[in-house]
């Protein structure tokens, strides 16, 4: 798939934040990885899946270099607070390839160190946060869980 379909097939082709990110544009600069990511959802169940999608580390450039997490928000409001070591390690999928995965949910945070329940979907924001070594960065998420019947 070239990178003006998939482009095409996303909701959203920006994403602002620290960092204002033109997803057909990044798709087009930076090479597309594949990145088989098994991890745990919160449950404990082991979730595995085949993304392709923009390292995480190409895109964060205009991230505070003191920034020790980000801020990940979804359209929804959805919005989670990772360590940057653990998210730089992951990227930013635009595709699903093992499935027919719907874009809707995409573009999607995906770091093998995440619990499953951390991988953002239809990522809106990425913010860069410089937190307190006592900071508890629950204090910053939104999982929106306390809405689930």
């Amino acid at each position: 798939m070239n990178a003006h379909s998939l482009a095409d097939r996303l909701e959203r082709t920006r994403i602002g934040g620290d960092v204002d990110i033109d997803l057909r544009e990044s798709i087009e600069r930076f090479d597309l990885v594949d990145f088989p990511c098994e991890t745990r959802c919160g449950s404990g169940d082991p979730v595995a899946g085949h993304w392709r999608g923009i390292e995480l580390a190409a895109l964060l450039d205009g991230v505070d270099a003191d920034a020790t997490h980000l801020l990940v928000e979804s359209t929804d409001g959805f919005r989670v607070c990772v360590p940057v070591a653990k998210a730089i390690e992951g990227i930013l999928a635009v595709d699903r390839v093992d499935t027919d995965f719907f874009p809707r949910g995409l573009p999607r945070l995906v770091a093998p160190s995440l619990s499953g329940t951390r991988f953002v979907r239809r990522v809106a924001t990425i913010e860069g946060r410089r937190l307190p070594p006592s900071a508890d960065p629950e204090d910053h998420e939104d999982l929106l869980l306390a809405e689930t019947p």
